[in-house]
């Protein structure tokens, strides 16, 4: 099976490609995904940035961009103006989204794009530099990686993956992937809402489901009887370390988790829990080759992207492996253990996020002289974004911060606790002593809220 919308459309046309959940309940099947989706986009010679939001339309460009051959850049709609702009401008030019305006040009559909090597995506990542870039994604990586999943998962003729994840991220964008490969629907559940989703899931009878391990403890804190649905069989939990204590929970209720390993320059997951032995841990994807060399974790195999935009092709050992960053071990019997970040990157919620970026944006706010960023643990987030600050002159008011910092940062990125400083700690005369900046502001840090919410 290929990722072309309208072979997709002469194979599957009367099964659902898309349910929409809400008070109305909107369905596109294949057959009428096919028609629609090149219609909804030009094809072009730039790749056309989408804002990734979970409408009707945003998706059918998406998917326009499948049946064209055109390159799609999933814009984050929480992304801060700034940030938004930062990346374009690093890694554009990109277009608009052209309508093809559906049978007013009289032209004849396009051929189906065969799986190769061409471009799919380009998803946004801080990378290890911290520098908005893109990574760019190939049809073919993003197939070998659908085939990968499915001979994990299997697929079941009811099966119904519900999009919870926004698909800015890889995680989103692969559920849409894997079940048009595989000519099975996505719920379309809109922005993550414990009650809501647990709704949707229960109406629709989902039987699979993604998640980072934040929505996972917002989710089991809804009486039992409002989640799980009897229907699940999996859920895929990746995008941050799980803590062993939330999965005991969710295990203990019921819930068929999944522990995944991933990243946007593998096109999602490459090694994942076992379904019928979740108990004998993470284990490499047919197609994927893992090991371990001094200390970091490697990934060869098809799923990997070509390269990033600015930055050139992705960086592979000698041998064609790719160095993740990520510290970690395979046991004797094949078992993947991560043991966690190379690099100072926070994760929060299952969003990376990297200090060198949002102290820059910090800098620049109105009242702050210098800054340092570093991560706090939490029980809900994993991590959350901590400052230490020092002011140019008096430190303005929390409200005038919170607002400056707002339209700067996106949420994931906005430091949730704060702590003045009257100078910065440094290692020598220039480099700044992030630990030593986060022992000195400890017992110092209170809330900043944005909104009403700290």
């Amino acid at each position: 099976m290929s990722l072309a919308p309208q072979q997709a459309g002469r194979e599957a046309g009367d099964r659902p490609a898309l349910v929409f959940a809400g008070p109305e309940t909107a369905t596109i099947r294949f057959g009428e995904l096919a028609a629609a989706a090149p219609a909804a986009l030009r094809p072009g010679r730039l790749p056309v940035a989408v804002e990734a939001l979970p409408h009707r339309d945003a998706l059918l460009a998406f998917y326009g961009g499948l049946a064209r051959g055109v390159t799609i850049v999933p814009l984050d709609p929480r992304l801060g103006t700034r940030e938004r702009a930062d990346f374009v401008a690093a890694s554009g030019p990109f277009d608009a989204p052209r309508p093809a305006g559906a049978g007013a040009s009289g032209e004849a559909p396009p051929p189906s794009p065969p799986d190769d090597e061409r471009p799919l995506a380009i998803v946004a990542t801080s990378g290890s530099s911290g520098s908005p870039r893109g990574v760019e994604l190939s049809r073919a990586a993003c197939a070998a990686s659908a085939r990968a999943s499915a001979a994990n998962l299997g697929w079941r003729d009811d099966d119904l993956w519900a999009l919870v994840l926004p698909w800015s991220h890889v995680g989103g964008l692969s559920i849409l992937l894997r079940c048009l490969h595989a000519r099975r629907p996505v719920l379309v559940c809109g922005r993550f809402d414990p009650q809501r989703t647990a709704r949707a899931l229960e109406r629709h009878r989902a039987t699979l489901l993604s998640l980072v391990p934040t929505m996972l403890d917002l989710l089991l804190e809804l009486p039992e009887r409002a989640f799980p649905p009897p229907s699940l069989r999996a859920v895929l939990l990746g995008g941050a370390a799980a803590p062993e204590t939330l999965v005991a929970r969710a295990r203990a209720r019921g819930v068929p988790v999944l522990r995944t390993y991933g990243m946007t320059e593998t096109c999602s997951q490459v090694a994942t829990e076992r379904p019928d032995r979740p108990h004998e841990g993470l284990r490499a994807l047919a197609g994927v080759e893992l090991r371990v060399r001094a200390g970091e974790i490697e990934v060869r195999g098809p799923m990997l992207a070509t390269g990033y935009r600015p930055g050139g092709p992705l960086p592979r050992t000698a041998d064609g492996f790719f160095r993740t960053g990520d510290l970690g071990s395979i046991t004797q019997d094949g078992r993947l253990v991560v043991h966690g970040r190379a690099d100072d990157r926070i994760n929060t919620g299952g969003e990376m996020v990297v200090p060198d970026e949002i102290e820059a944006a910090l800098r620049d706010v109105p009242g702050i002289a210098d800054a340092l960023v570093f991560g706090l643990d939490d029980p809900r987030w994993g991590q959350i974004v901590a400052a230490a600050l020092v002011p140019a002159g008096t430190p303005p008011a929390d409200h005038a911060l919170a607002a400056a910092i707002a339209v700067r940062l996106g949420p994931a990125r906005r430091p949730r606790r704060i702590a003045w400083l009257d100078e910065m700690p440094r290692t020598g005369p220039a480099k700044p002593d992030r630990r030593e900046a986060a022992r000195l502001a400890g017992a110092r840090l209170v809330p900043l809220r944005y909104g009403g919410r700290s």
